[in-house]
């Protein structure tokens, strides 16, 4: 009997490692394992926790699903679309609709617990009417969590402090135009960007603005969309006059920036390396992958891409993932793309290519920073897909 048990505990072992780990047993590097379908495209961040995985749609659904049987385990309907990826805090989730409110649920069962209204749920997306699509007006401000509060812009241009328990408003801080990043957080200091082409760090218990930075504001467009990284002690974040810039994240003084060729904009979002002093950013116009020296501003190397990247490269030990879209609408040839590359080379070791859509300006791509997990890979594409690969 003694026997038997044992048996039975080593295969109950067997059979719940693969469930944690489902077909990555025999999958090579950038094999595709399976897909989730929503009702429209996914522009926000995947979050993976607790076999997970977390996620908003153009549907106007946020889902939760289970990365082991691969099944819904829930989807919150909301009144707009939903681009904004969810802030975790115990058994309890947070994120905003473009219906304008800050939604809080029970992480694990989809129940709402509260909302709170952010002023910015009849906010037109892609700017005043004539002229969508050229604002380009694709992300959306989440929260972020510090302590037991909240922090979330809103394209009203007020950035929010909020009591994460009770979902009530302890201050707001205004910029002049719209809030689309999402706040970065480093000691009592929070920091934001904002269309009005400003970076901004305020004091996180009372909303009083500690510094202010000012972007190129002589150029046709000097908005930031991007959100701030705080990278060795520095601000790191691009801007649409085609510069990266490095500040000092307790006075705002610039360390050094980069002009990026072609008149590029910087829409994505700094990521630091796991190589100390270094960090990885997109491009857009100049169609390019970048690696610097984050104390000096460095390139070290750069690695072409098919088509605009706008996201948030994710990145392990020794690989980089980023995804592209693309339009048919642009003077020179771009298409969609998602990649892996090596992080010390700038090699691209396996790519995939998204769908193609005739239906919107942007035909397809990922703007999605992936989530890394179990030996996978999460893609939230704009074919409306949750797609999974071997890491």
């Amino acid at each position: 009997m003694r026997i038997l048990s044992l048996l039975k505990l080593i295969l109950a072992i067997l059979m719940t490692s693969y469930f944690i780990h489902p077909n990555t047993s025999y999958a090579k590097s950038g094999d595709h394992l399976w897909s989730f379908s929503t009702g429209g495209p996914i522009w926000s961040d995947i979050k993976v926790r607790h076999n997970t995985a977390y996620f908003g749609s153009d549907d106007g659904f946020l889902y939760a699903v289970d990365i082991n049987s691969r099944q819904l385990k829930w989807k919150k309907a909301t009144g707009g679309i939903v681009r904004s990826t969810p802030a975790f805090k115990h058994k309890k989730l947070y994120f905003t609709s473009d219906d304008g409110y800050l939604y809080a649920l029970n992480a694990r069962t989809g129940e709402e617990l509260w909302k709170i209204d952010l002023g910015d749920g009849d906010m037109q997306r892609n700017g005043p009417a004539g002229h969508a699509p050229w604002d380009f007006d694709w992300a959306k401000s989440s929260p972020v969590l510090k302590g037991k509060y909240l922090y979330v812009g809103s394209a009203t241009g007020e950035l929010f402090a909020i009591n994460a328990y009770r979902g009530k408003v302890i201050w707001t801080f205004s910029a002049k135009d719209r809030i689309r990043a999402t706040p970065t957080i480093a000691g009592n200091l929070v920091y934001i960007t904002s269309w009005d082409g400003h970076i901004y760090a305020v004091n996180r218990k009372n909303g009083q603005q500690v510094w202010q930075f000012a972007a190129n504001l002589d150029n046709y467009d000097f908005r930031f969309v991007s959100a701030p990284s705080v990278i060795d002690d520095k601000i790191i974040v691009g801007n649409r006059d085609s510069q990266l810039y490095a500040l000092d994240k307790k006075t705002g003084e610039k360390v050094w920036d980069y002009t990026y060729e072609g008149g590029s904009w910087v829409e994505s979002t700094a990521t630091a390396g796991s190589e100390h002093g270094t960090l990885f950013i997109a491009s857009s116009d100049s169609l390019k992958f970048y690696k610097f020296d984050s104390e000096t501003g460095d390139l070290l190397w750069t690695t072409p891409l098919s088509g605009w990247s706008w996201g948030k490269p994710a990145v392990t030990d020794d690989t980089l993932y980023i995804g592209s879209t693309a339009t048919d609408d642009y003077w020179q040839p771009i298409s969609r793309g998602f990649v892996a590359i090596d992080s010390s080379s700038g090699e691209i070791k396996w790519r995939y290519q998204p769908q193609y859509l005739n239906n919107s300006y942007i035909n397809g791509g990922v703007h999605s920073s992936p989530a890394i997990k179990y030996g996978q890979v999460f893609v939230g594409d704009l074919d409306g897909k949750l797609h999974v690969f071997a890491e």
